[in-house]
């Protein structure tokens, strides 16, 4: 069962949204929730960003899969650890985006190295929605309307999921 302790599902600055999450199959509840919200926002001048932070194990990579399976990517979302990034092409979901672009900041040695995976291409186009772990690793590069996301290992399976 899902637990809300907040009701609210407001994403913006002011309101945080937290979460209790018993699985990994309510962590995917909670992806597509937000997948949902993401997409009935208004055009931003910028990609949507999903800055992901959290302990190793925390739950951020089987988000990101949840949450593209939400996008309707078919293909097997796996984490980007090693290459740094993968990128999903979204033309033809009949989305109001192009691509989703899945970023792993762990073995990043900074913002410089972001830069040179073309960052700065992906974060300025509206048509983007980009989802990154480790974002506290290159924090400095996050745009400021970034939707940050929480992941706290609680006990067992249980994690504390909290957007702001």
């Amino acid at each position: 069962m899902l637990c809300f302790l907040v009701y609210s599902f407001e994403m913006n600055k002011t309101t945080d949204n937290l979460f209790i999450s018993q699985n990994q199959k309510e962590t995917g509840i909670i992806a597509e929730k937000i997948a949902k919200r993401v997409l009935s926002m208004k055009k931003r001048n910028n990609a949507v960003v999903l800055a992901l932070d959290g302990q190793l194990g925390s739950g951020k990579t089987t988000f990101a899969k949840s949450f593209a399976e939400a996008l309707g990517i078919n293909e097997v979302v796996v984490s980007p650890t090693f290459i740094l990034e993968r990128i999903y092409d979204l033309t033809e979901s009949g989305l109001p985006f192009r691509l989703f672009v899945h970023i792993d900041a762990y073995r990043l040695d900074g913002e410089k190295e972001l830069k040179e995976i073309g960052w700065d291409d992906l974060v300025t186009n509206p048509e983007n929605i980009i989802i990154i772990e480790w974002a506290d690793r290159v924090k400095k590069k996050i745009p400021r309307n970034a939707i940050w996301i929480f992941f706290e290992h609680i006990d067992g399976d249980v994690r504390r999921v909290t957007i702001t």
